[in-house]
C-alpha cells in the first residue's frame, strides 16, 4: 500500500515565495498546498489534515495574527514554522507567538530565507511530528525515552573560529554558518564548510560568547555540511 505523503498548507501572499517552494519540492518530500490570503487558508483547513504549517506573519496584519491564534485552537499539535519579514522586531514576534501557543512545535525562519535552511526546518518538523503521534510512541518501545519538544529555533547568521590544519593552514580560519537552532548545552547549523566530529570551534562575535566541540556533522546536498557543536 502507497503511504501518502505529509500534507504542509503553505500561507504567504507572495507568489514568488509558493514558486520557490513548491519548486524545491518538485520531485519529492511533503506534499504542498498553498494559500494566498487567511480566508483561503481557512477554506483548505476544512478540506485536508494537514501535518505542517507554513505561515507568513506580518505583525501589523491583524488577520494574519488571529489565522495563528486559530491554528493554535485548532491544530495545538501541529507544528508550525513562520516566516517573518525582516522589520519585524523578534521579541513582539515572540510575545505574540507565547500568547497563542498552546503546545507543539513552532519554528521561525527570517525572509528573505535560504531554501536549504527552510528545508531542514521542514524535515526536522515533520520528523518530530510523526515521532509523537501515538502510533510511533507504541513503536518505539516502553524502554524508549520520547523526546517531548525540540530545540528553540534560533535562525542567525553567524562567523565560526576552526582549526583549519588538515587544510594546510595554520592558525584558525573564519567560516560563515547559519544556527538552525540553540539549546542550553549546544546549537544546531549548517555550514560549507566540511566541519568534522570532535573539532574545536570558537564564536567570532559575542552572540553566544562561548567556544564548543563539533558533537557530530553529516554532509547533505549542495556541498552543504550540517552539524551540531556542543558548549564546553
Amino acid at each position: 500500500m502507497k503511504i501518502a505523503p505529509p500534507k504542509v498548507l503553505l500561507i504567504d501572499s507572495e507568489m514568488l515565495i509558493h514558486l520557490a517552494v513548491s519548486q524545491t519540492y518538485r520531485n519529492t518530500g511533503p506534499y504542498f498546498i498553498t494559500a494566498a490570503s487567511v480566508g483561503e487558508a481557512l477554506k483548505k483547513m476544512e478540506i485536508f489534515n494537514f501535518d505542517l504549517f507554513l505561515l507568513a506573519l506580518d505583525m501589523n496584519d491583524e488577520e494574519s495574527v488571529q489565522l495563528l491564534k486559530i491554528i493554535a485552537q485548532r491544530f495545538p499539535d501541529i507544528p508550525v514554522i513562520l516566516m517573518s519579514d525582516s522589520k519585524t522586531k523578534y521579541s513582539a514576534l515572540l510575545e505574540k507567538v507565547e500568547a497563542s501557543r498552546k503546545r507543539g512545535s513552532w519554528q521561525l525562519i527570517e525572509k528573505p530565507f535560504n531554501l536549504d535552511i527552510l528545508k531542514i526546518l521542514v524535515e526536522r518538523s515533520l520528523y518530530e511530528h510523526e515521532r509523537k503521534k501515538p502510533e510511533a510512541i507504541d513503536a518505539m518501545g516502553s524502554g524508549s525515552e520520547k523526546r517531548t519538544s525540540l530545540r528553540n529555533s534560533y535562525v542567525e547568521a553567524v562567523q565560526l573560529l576552526v582549526d583549519a590544519s588538515d587544510w594546510g593552514i595554520v592558525g584558525e580560519k573564519r567560516v560563515n554558518a547559519t544556527v538552525t537552532d540553540l539549546s542550553d548545552g549546544g546549537l544546531g547549523l549548517i555550514t560549507k564548510y566540511p566541519l568534522k566530529e570532535s573539532q574545536p570551534v570558537r564564536f567570532a562575535d559575542a552572540s553566544f560568547g562561548k567556544a564548543g566541540l563539533v558533537a557530530w556533522a553529516a554532509p547533505m546536498d549542495n556541498h552543504i555540511c550540517r552539524a551540531g557543536i556542543r558548549f564546553h
